[in-house]
């Protein structure tokens, strides 16, 4: 598999921390992203200086608030689309990689020809289910405006994506 690093190594580094983030709870995520964007004393804030910059007030302005939550849940579907992709790679027939490797194909034509066309169904199936998840999520939302999220920016990515927009 010239994709994968084989063993545990493969779990400890790839499926363990995807997995994790994958079965916790949104709004146990959602209090951990409030410590990284906390007006006061966020990680975030505090490590603005550093670059030269001030820190922000995330949860107040709409647009750093839709920043934050996108991140926020971006993320979470990222680690979801990685996890499924991954596992879908693994399940790749090594016979192919082979043939590939003995008709002298390079890694990136082994990957559009091969791995891509293989991963086809996975990828049908774990992109429209992201998108969908990331447009209807509405609980960090509600949970960031108890936290003080500017009024204007509640209701679903939707919502959010339409108050932005007008």
């Amino acid at each position: 598999k010239m994709f994968i690093v084989s063993g545990f190594i493969q779990l400890a580094m790839y499926e363990l921390p995807l997995l994790f983030a994958i079965l916790m709870r949104l709004s146990i995520i959602t209090v951990v992203w409030l410590m990284f964007f906390n007006s006061q004393n966020g990680l975030v804030n505090k490590l603005l200086p550093l670059f030269g910059l001030t820190a922000q007030n995330w949860l107040e302005s709409p647009v750093l608030a839709f920043a934050c939550v996108f991140t926020l849940v971006f993320w979470r579907g990222f680690c979801f689309t990685s996890f499924n992709c991954l596992l879908s790679m693994e399940r790749l027939p090594q016979e192919l990689h082979e043939s590939a490797a003995i008709a002298g194909a390079s890694v990136w034509q082994e990957f559009v020809h091969i791995a891509m066309p293989q991963m086809l169904p996975t990828l049908m199936y774990v992109i429209p289910t992201a998108v969908v998840s990331v447009l209807t999520t509405f609980e960090p939302i509600m949970l960031l405006y108890y936290a003080g999220m500017s009024p204007d920016m509640t209701g679903s990515m939707v919502d959010m994506f339409y108050q932005l927009l007008t």
